[in-house]
């Protein structure tokens, strides 16, 4: 999905001259507040921070992740840190590109781990709430039991790949293996 990430988001900015005019037209006629013009900024946003954040997992791993035993603690932590830098830039920019606010209640109880967190999952979108209002808010080390699917995201399968989450098959033949899986990452949870 690299490759396919890197063509979009090149081909997303060389068409900026033509598409941004007409998505201005296009929502000059619907009239719906820029709802074209803001999709097209998101699109942008957000592949950029995909293509930011495959840069900086490369550079984690030529710092940290090659050089194998002694650097697994500080490799995990500065995987930690981008997952949160990503989620949380991605989901800011969201926010202030669409114009909504996230309201929470009782998120003094996410401070201090462990627990078992089981948000609602509504959309594909969600998955960078987490990062936000969890880990780079209180330093929580989540670990996350996500569908196969999201590792297509380029930021989500590398990272991810790396870290404790369990990318999990949705119909698998092999149903046991998968929720062995999923209850590995609960042993040995801390206070982080």
């Amino acid at each position: 999905s690299l490759s396919l990430y890197g063509l979009a988001f090149l081909g997303l900015v060389a068409s900026l001259p033509v598409s941004l005019p007409l998505a201005l037209g296009v929502d000059a006629i619907r009239r719906k507040r820029l709802a074209t013009c803001r999709l097209l900024f998101f699109l942008l946003v957000l592949l950029n921070y995909e293509a930011a954040g495959v840069i900086r997992a490369v550079i984690v791993w030529l710092r940290w992740g090659r050089h194998g035993n002694g650097h697994e603690e500080r490799y995990l932590l500065e995987n930690f840190r981008l997952e949160c830098w990503w989620g949380s830039s991605v989901m800011l920019w969201t926010q202030r590109i669409y114009g909504f606010t996230i309201a929470t209640r009782g998120a003094e109880h996410l401070a201090r781990g462990p627990y078992l967190l089981f948000p609602r999952h509504a959309s594909v979108g969600d998955t960078v709430l987490w990062p936000l209002l969890v880990s780079r808010l209180h330093g929580i080390d989540l670990r996350y039991v996500v569908k196969e699917e999201l590792q297509w995201d380029p930021c989500l399968g590398i990272v991810g790949s790396r870290r404790h989450h369990v990318f999990v098959k949705r119909g698998s033949s092999d149903s046991s293996g998968e929720i062995a899986r999923v209850a590995q990452i609960g042993r040995d949870l801390g206070p982080g």
